[in-house]
């Protein structure tokens, strides 16, 4: 078997035929540079132009997010759905530690809530409409 230390510093033990037959994800196998995708919702109606600069701004401010680095693409911003109760959104950036990603994540995170509070974006919250319909009247004689 092959024992494995996880991030966490949890070991995990891994019978050597799992190597053989599984697939492994190793993320620092030939370098140290990760990959984080970070979802955000804004409320419909919000302006997608000035969310995605807001967006933009922020992850090319960040001192972690590799930006013009030969082993990595720069920065993005897409605009990926017209979801349920969220126009949402994806941020894509690379970090030059894969070991970095959750304090990034993090950081953006109360980045992006700073910026949406300061400039009238609503981050919404799942929500559903009820349509109550008129029902006939009940009369003495249908309650028996």
């Amino acid at each position: 078997a092959t024992e494995i230390q996880k991030f966490d510093r949890t070991e995990v033990i891994v019978p050597n035929a799992d190597f053989i037959t599984g697939s492994v994800t190793n993320y620092t196998l030939r370098n140290s540079v990760g990959r984080i995708f970070l979802p955000i919702g804004v409320a419909y109606g919000s302006d997608t132009a000035l969310v995605r600069e807001l967006l933009t701004d922020i992850v090319r401010k960040h001192p972690k997010v590799l930006t013009g680095a030969a082993l990595a693409p720069e920065p993005s911003v897409y605009f990926t759905a017209f979801g349920d109760s969220a126009l949402t959104f994806e941020i894509r950036v690379y970090v030059g530690d894969v070991g970095n990603r959750l304090s990034v994540t993090s950081d953006l995170h109360f980045a992006i809530d700073k910026a949406f509070r300061e400039h009238g974006i609503e981050i919404p919250f799942p929500q559903s409409d009820i349509h109550v319909r008129d029902w006939p009247a009940i009369t003495k004689n249908d309650e028996t």
